[in-house]
């Protein structure tokens, strides 16, 4: 990624310039681009994000009134611009690329006077001679004939081309863009190779192929081709024909747009050189080069969707069709797929693809290891912990067809799909296709207890834990299973949800519907404030338990036994001497611990007698820490009352998140910006107004002040 993009935009705040941006950026790979004539005085973050993207910094040099300004913005993950000067007509610094090769460059917007520009020449002049390569580029202004300005006519060596020429040291040698939304044409600058990206590795259903109706007729067609065998044969046959049908149709279809795209760009640019010769265009000419501007801008926005449907931004449902916010967050994923570098066990940085990969398989293989298992002398189970009779018969009656429909249809939508290809999105829109084979082969696995070992193979991923990780152990794996093996857990799944809440104990909040991670933060805190004014003889002490990895370490043998001693019947299993507690009150119950997934708060009493120093011994040979003040659920838990500073790094989390939905134009701030179409500003409405209810003028968002007691009522609520 080493390309500059220069461009005269005449206007930074057009949608048109948004859209051609955006999308020269996104075919030419370019990791800097500059903007002359933005006639912006004012340029905040959520601008640039509508412009170009969220992973682009910038800095902007203001206009005066609606002549001139500049605006530099590059690739913050790639580049480095680091701003040595900015004067009205130049914006000078150094660039760094990927490569790590610095340049000066110099962002130019001249003035007409001819003195002024020489107060310009004589600033940049010096540059020239530094031990840095040079790029000095923008509008300088030397044409200034009506004539020559329009369509960009070569023109004569007149006194501003002469200045020009006398000027400049050397040439370097650009690719002229096609001009679109502004009367200069985009310059291109390319300076290194890159190489070219790995393709991918298995068919996907994309959303996108749901809106052409042709696609039904495609389905219909692989689908109900006849066919012979075992069940999960069959429907896995079926499967991978739909999905080459669809793919190649899809690749054709796609093709055919980016032809388009470009056959426009052509069209645009021959027009364009039309304009340019003496005779000019003609009306028929005219007309055809603005209705082939206006078809260019339709095929962007068409494109644009594409991208969308590739971000896989779940969390909107509906909004603005941003494309250049679904452009950088599929870029984002895109990135996030890649691995650069790792460092291993020896603190040693390794660079290797094949290395890194080797790093991997052996981390995971040692810590997904077969570990020895004992079953015997296990407690035995109470009656309070066993499934009770009214759940145990109805868990293993028989599956129905409405049963799979539902577990179907309760799938998100646009999830990651496994190794077939198949979404969610698939088998609901074209369920009325499918349905017939589907259930077919579900109710064949629960009648048989013996499932296609094809649906069992699962595409591990890894995401990063945090941002730049550069270890294994910072990675966390997330499982990317078949279709059919989703069907088949989420039947089960809605099955065991009743009985949740009757069989794991009211200590752990996570995973069961109706208990909320809030109820348990509060509660924890309320075993702090005991802890505080507790007047009892007997001290009171907390252990903080965060079981790592705890869920790989799961064994299927002890997941069955404590199924069996808990009651549950033998079909639905092949589907698949110290006082402990606190009491926070008087004739409470005594809480002994709280758990939320693998997180465990445990409370006990402990002597006060004892001295600091065995306290000390003990948490050294126990790999304890002893603290005043925890954390728990990412929920400061102290002894005193909580003020302002306790929550602040929740709110710089809330406040990074609010600042990063802002950057990707999240709904509520496209909605809270109301634009003026006259003059073309952003005007600004308070708070209060965008509260009130969309029939009183408002946009019927909510006052945090006046929910604030609603939520307070809410969660004691819960807890009664």
């Amino acid at each position: 990624m080493s390309s500059i993009l220069i461009w005269n935009c005449r206007g930074a705040r057009k949608k048109q310039t948004g859209y051609y941006l955006r999308s020269l950026v996104g075919n030419n790979e370019v990791c800097f681009v500059r903007l002359v004539e933005t006639m912006v005085m004012d340029m905040s973050r959520l601008e640039v994000d509508r412009l170009i993207g969220n992973e682009w910094e910038f800095f902007y040099s203001p206009a005066n009134g609606r002549y001139g300004g500049l605006i530099a913005l590059w690739k913050k993950n790639v580049s480095k611009f680091e701003v040595i000067g900015n004067m009205e007509q130049v914006l000078i610094g150094n660039l760094t690329f990927p490569n790590m090769q610095t340049w000066t460059v110099a962002v130019v917007y001249a003035s007409k006077s001819y003195h002024s520009r020489w107060l310009l020449l004589n600033t940049i002049s010096p540059l020239v001679c530094s031990d840095l390569p040079v790029i000095v580029e923008g509008d300088f202004n030397c044409c200034l004939n009506q004539s020559e300005n329009k369509g960009g006519r070569r023109f004569n060596f007149s006194v501003g081309a002469q200045e020009m020429a006398q000027f400049m040291a050397s040439v370097a040698a650009v690719k002229h863009l096609v001009r679109l939304t502004s009367d200069h044409c985009p310059l291109m600058v390319n300076l290194f190779a890159e190489k070219p990206r790995p393709g991918n590795r298995w068919i996907r259903f994309e959303d996108i192929w749901m809106t052409y109706p042709v696609t039904w007729r495609l389905v219909w067609k692989n689908w109900n081709t006849e066919d012979f065998g075992m069940p999960d044969e069959v429907v896995n046959r079926k499967c991978s024909r739909t999905m080459k049908a669809l793919f190649f149709w899809s690749r054709n279809q796609l093709k055919e747009l980016n032809e388009l795209k470009i056959s426009l760009e052509s069209r645009i640019e021959e027009l364009q050189l039309v304009d340019c010769s003496p005779n000019g265009l003609n009306e028929e000419h005219e007309q055809e080069l603005r209705l082939k501007a206006i078809e260019l801008n339709t095929t962007l926005a068409r494109l644009a969707t594409w991208w969308k449907q590739r971000a896989k931004a779940r969390w909107i449902d509906e909004g603005d069709t941003n494309l250049h916010f679904f452009h950088s967050f599929a870029s984002a994923r895109r990135r996030g797929n890649r691995i650069i570098e790792v460092v291993n066990s020896n603190g040693e940085r390794i660079v290797d693809p094949n290395l890194i990969q080797e790093e991997f398989w052996n981390f995971f293989m040692l810590k997904w290891r077969d570990r020895q298992v004992s079953l015997a002398n296990w407690h035995e189970f109470g009656n309070h912990d066993m499934i009770p009779v009214q759940f145990s018969d109805s868990m293993e009656a028989e599956i129905t067809e409405s049963e799979i429909r539902q577990a179907v249809f309760s799938m998100g939508s646009s999830r990651a799909p496994g190794i077939d290809g198949i979404t969610s999105s698939f088998l609901k829109f074209y369920w009325e296709i499918i349905k017939k084979d589907v259930i077919s082969v579900i109710l064949h696995f629960f009648s048989t207890n013996v499932m296609c070992q094809s649906w069992k193979e699962t595409l591990v991923v890894l995401i990063p834990k945090k941002e730049n990780a550069n270890m294994p152990s910072k990675f966390r794996p997330i499982s990317l299973c078949q279709s059919f093996y989703k069907i088949v857990a989420k039947v089960l799944i809605n099955r065991l949800k009743p009985v949740l809440s009757t069989i794991i104990s009211e200590e752990q909040g996570a995973f069961v519907p109706g208990r909320s991670i809030s109820s348990h933060g509060l509660m924890a805190q309320e075993m702090m404030s005991k802890f505080k004014y507790s007047n009892q003889k007997s001290g009171l002490m907390d252990l903080k338990i965060d079981m790592e990895q705890a869920y790989d370490c799961m064994s299927w043998e002890t997941l069955q036994e404590v199924m069996n001693l808990m009651g549950f019947k033998k079909r639905f299993i092949t589907w698949r001497g110290v006082q402990l507690g606190v009491q926070v009150a008087r004739n409470t119950i005594s809480i002994s611990h709280l758990l939320y997934a693998d997180d465990i708060l445990v409370f006990a009493e402990a002597s006060r007698k004892c001295p600091s120093w065995r306290k000390r011994m003990i948490a050294r040979m126990m790999g304890y820490k002893k603290v005043d003040s925890l954390e728990y659920l990412g929920l400061p838990l102290v002894m005193r009352r909580l003020n302002g500073a306790d929550f602040s790094k929740i709110m710089r989390i809330a406040f990074e998140k609010i600042n990063l939905w802002g950057r990707k134009h999240l709904s509520l701030a496209g909605r809270a910006l109301l634009k003026d179409a006259s003059s073309r500003r952003m005007h600004y409405v308070g708070w209060k107004e965008l509260c009130q209810p969309m029939e009183f003028g408002g946009l019927g968002f909510h006052c945090l002040t006046r929910w604030k007691g609603a939520l307070r009522a809410r969660v004691v609520w819960d807890l009664i």
